[in-house]
Protein backbone atom coordinates (compact mmCIF):
# COMPACT_ATOMS: atom_id res chain seq x y z
CA UNK A 1 0.00 0.00 0.00
CA UNK A 2 3.11 2.36 1.18
CA UNK A 3 4.22 1.55 -3.12
CA UNK A 4 0.62 2.42 -4.33
CA UNK A 5 0.27 5.98 -1.90
CA UNK A 6 3.85 7.10 -3.34
CA UNK A 7 3.30 5.92 -6.52
CA UNK A 8 -0.40 7.84 -6.54
CA UNK A 9 1.70 10.88 -4.70
CA UNK A 10 4.27 10.94 -7.56
CA UNK A 11 1.60 11.38 -10.15
CA UNK A 12 -0.55 13.78 -8.51
CA UNK A 13 3.06 15.75 -8.39
CA UNK A 14 3.60 14.94 -12.02
CA UNK A 15 0.18 16.35 -12.97
CA UNK A 16 0.94 19.61 -10.75
CA UNK A 17 4.16 20.08 -12.68
CA UNK A 18 2.71 19.41 -16.14
CA UNK A 19 -0.33 22.19 -14.93
CA UNK A 20 2.21 24.71 -13.58
CA UNK A 21 3.94 24.06 -17.52
CA UNK A 22 0.79 24.37 -18.86
CA UNK A 23 -0.02 27.67 -17.41
CA UNK A 24 3.67 28.85 -18.41
CA UNK A 25 2.89 28.22 -21.95
CA UNK A 26 -0.14 29.81 -22.04
CA UNK A 27 1.00 32.70 -20.62
CA UNK A 28 4.18 32.82 -23.56
CA UNK A 29 1.26 32.50 -25.98
CA UNK A 30 -1.01 35.45 -24.35
CA UNK A 31 2.20 37.38 -24.78
CA UNK A 32 2.73 36.59 -28.24
CA UNK A 33 -0.84 37.09 -28.92
CA UNK A 34 -0.19 40.10 -30.08
CA UNK A 35 2.60 39.50 -32.99
CA UNK A 36 -0.57 36.37 -34.13
CA UNK A 37 -3.14 39.78 -34.71
CA UNK A 38 -0.69 41.56 -36.80
CA UNK A 39 0.13 38.07 -38.65
CA UNK A 40 -3.69 37.46 -39.27
CA UNK A 41 -4.27 41.02 -40.30
CA UNK A 42 -1.95 39.91 -43.35
CA UNK A 43 0.96 42.29 -45.01
CA UNK A 44 -0.94 45.94 -44.14
CA UNK A 45 1.02 45.06 -40.52
CA UNK A 46 4.74 43.99 -39.68
CA UNK A 47 4.88 41.20 -37.55
CA UNK A 48 7.72 38.44 -36.28
CA UNK A 49 6.80 35.58 -38.07
CA UNK A 50 9.28 33.85 -35.36
CA UNK A 51 7.09 35.05 -32.20
CA UNK A 52 3.49 33.73 -34.61
CA UNK A 53 5.60 30.35 -34.65
CA UNK A 54 6.36 30.74 -31.02
CA UNK A 55 3.19 31.55 -29.69
CA UNK A 56 1.43 28.70 -31.44
CA UNK A 57 3.78 26.13 -30.54
CA UNK A 58 3.04 27.13 -26.94
CA UNK A 59 -0.36 27.13 -27.63
CA UNK A 60 -0.58 23.47 -29.06
CA UNK A 61 2.22 22.66 -25.86
CA UNK A 62 -0.59 24.12 -23.14
CA UNK A 63 -2.83 21.64 -24.88
CA UNK A 64 -0.46 18.49 -25.02
CA UNK A 65 0.44 19.84 -20.82
CA UNK A 66 -3.11 19.31 -20.15
CA UNK A 67 -4.30 16.55 -21.94
CA UNK A 68 -0.63 14.56 -20.00
CA UNK A 69 -1.57 16.25 -16.79
CA UNK A 70 -5.25 15.20 -16.93
CA UNK A 71 -4.03 11.57 -17.86
CA UNK A 72 -1.69 11.32 -14.70
CA UNK A 73 -5.06 12.51 -12.54
CA UNK A 74 -6.71 9.42 -14.20
CA UNK A 75 -3.73 7.21 -13.73
CA UNK A 76 -3.51 8.44 -9.69
CA UNK A 77 -7.79 8.05 -9.53
CA UNK A 78 -7.27 4.23 -11.59
CA UNK A 79 -4.87 3.37 -9.12
CA UNK A 80 -6.92 4.53 -6.07
CA UNK A 81 -9.75 2.97 -7.16
CA UNK A 82 -7.92 -0.54 -7.74
CA UNK A 83 -6.15 0.18 -4.26
CA UNK A 84 -9.80 0.44 -2.90
CA UNK A 85 -10.86 -2.60 -4.43
CA UNK A 86 -8.18 -4.42 -3.22
CA UNK A 87 -8.55 -3.53 -0.02
CA UNK A 88 -12.14 -4.38 0.29
CA UNK A 89 -11.04 -7.96 -1.17
CA UNK A 90 -8.49 -8.45 1.90
CA UNK A 91 -11.32 -7.72 3.86
CA UNK A 92 -13.39 -10.29 1.98
CA UNK A 93 -11.14 -12.61 2.39
CA UNK A 94 -10.43 -11.98 6.06
CA UNK A 95 -13.70 -12.26 6.90
CA UNK A 96 -14.10 -15.49 4.72
CA UNK A 97 -11.11 -16.64 6.28
CA UNK A 98 -12.65 -16.35 9.63
CA UNK A 99 -15.82 -17.92 9.37
CA UNK A 100 -13.81 -21.14 7.82
CA UNK A 101 -11.77 -21.25 10.61
CA UNK A 102 -14.65 -20.92 13.10
CA UNK A 103 -16.50 -23.80 10.96
CA UNK A 104 -13.19 -25.52 11.02
CA UNK A 105 -13.01 -25.64 14.48
CA UNK A 106 -17.04 -26.19 14.92
CA UNK A 107 -16.34 -29.21 12.80
CA UNK A 108 -13.28 -30.48 14.90
CA UNK A 109 -15.61 -30.28 17.69
CA UNK A 110 -18.15 -32.73 16.51
CA UNK A 111 -15.56 -34.97 15.12
CA UNK A 112 -14.10 -35.31 18.81
CA UNK A 113 -17.06 -35.64 19.83
CA UNK A 114 -17.98 -39.12 17.67
CA UNK A 115 -14.72 -39.86 18.48
CA UNK A 116 -15.35 -39.60 22.11
CA UNK A 117 -19.10 -40.82 21.51
CA UNK A 118 -16.99 -44.06 19.76
CA UNK A 119 -14.57 -44.64 21.72
CA UNK A 120 -17.29 -45.02 24.55
CA UNK A 121 -19.57 -47.16 22.49
CA UNK A 122 -16.51 -49.19 21.77
CA UNK A 123 -15.60 -49.79 25.45
CA UNK A 124 -18.77 -50.62 26.55
CA UNK A 125 -18.73 -53.06 23.83
CA UNK A 126 -15.79 -54.89 24.79
CA UNK A 127 -16.63 -54.74 28.15
CA UNK A 128 -19.74 -56.59 27.27
CA UNK A 129 -18.24 -58.83 25.34
CA UNK A 130 -15.80 -59.67 28.27
CA UNK A 131 -18.33 -59.98 30.67
CA UNK A 132 -20.22 -62.26 27.95
CA UNK A 133 -16.88 -64.71 27.57
CA UNK A 134 -16.38 -64.99 31.04
CA UNK A 135 -20.41 -65.93 31.58
CA UNK A 136 -19.98 -68.60 28.80
CA UNK A 137 -16.88 -69.76 30.54
CA UNK A 138 -17.87 -70.10 33.77
CA UNK A 139 -20.96 -71.88 31.66
CA UNK A 140 -19.04 -74.01 29.90
CA UNK A 141 -16.32 -74.88 33.42
CA UNK A 142 -20.10 -75.71 35.23
CA UNK A 143 -21.34 -77.50 32.39
CA UNK A 144 -17.33 -79.60 31.91
CA UNK A 145 -17.75 -80.39 35.29
CA UNK A 146 -21.12 -81.89 35.66
CA UNK A 147 -20.64 -83.87 32.52
CA UNK A 148 -17.21 -85.09 34.10
CA UNK A 149 -18.71 -85.62 37.58
CA UNK A 150 -22.32 -87.42 35.98
CA UNK A 151 -20.39 -88.86 33.19
CA UNK A 152 -16.80 -89.27 33.62
CA UNK A 153 -16.50 -87.18 30.03
CA UNK A 154 -14.29 -84.35 29.16
CA UNK A 155 -16.35 -82.37 27.43
CA UNK A 156 -16.43 -78.51 26.15
CA UNK A 157 -12.73 -77.80 27.94
CA UNK A 158 -11.00 -77.73 24.33
CA UNK A 159 -10.38 -74.32 23.49
CA UNK A 160 -11.64 -74.50 20.26
CA UNK A 161 -14.89 -75.80 21.28
CA UNK A 162 -15.34 -72.97 23.05
CA UNK A 163 -14.46 -70.14 20.49
CA UNK A 164 -16.95 -72.20 18.35
CA UNK A 165 -19.82 -71.82 21.20
CA UNK A 166 -18.95 -68.07 21.64
CA UNK A 167 -18.76 -66.95 17.94
CA UNK A 168 -22.30 -68.74 17.82
CA UNK A 169 -23.47 -66.69 20.89
CA UNK A 170 -22.38 -63.24 18.97
CA UNK A 171 -24.31 -64.58 15.55
CA UNK A 172 -21.29 -65.21 13.66
CA UNK A 173 -21.77 -67.81 10.91
CA UNK A 174 -18.29 -69.49 10.89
Amino acid sequence: MTDDNDLVKRLRDRAKQERLIQANNEAVAAALMGQRLLFDQGHRSPSNTYAVRLSLDHEKCAKQDAELAADWDEAADHIEALTKQLEAARLDAKEAKARIEELQSRLRWVIEERDDTFARMLRRAEEAEAKLAKAVDETLDAASAYMKKQYGIEALSHPVDRARIIAELKGDKT
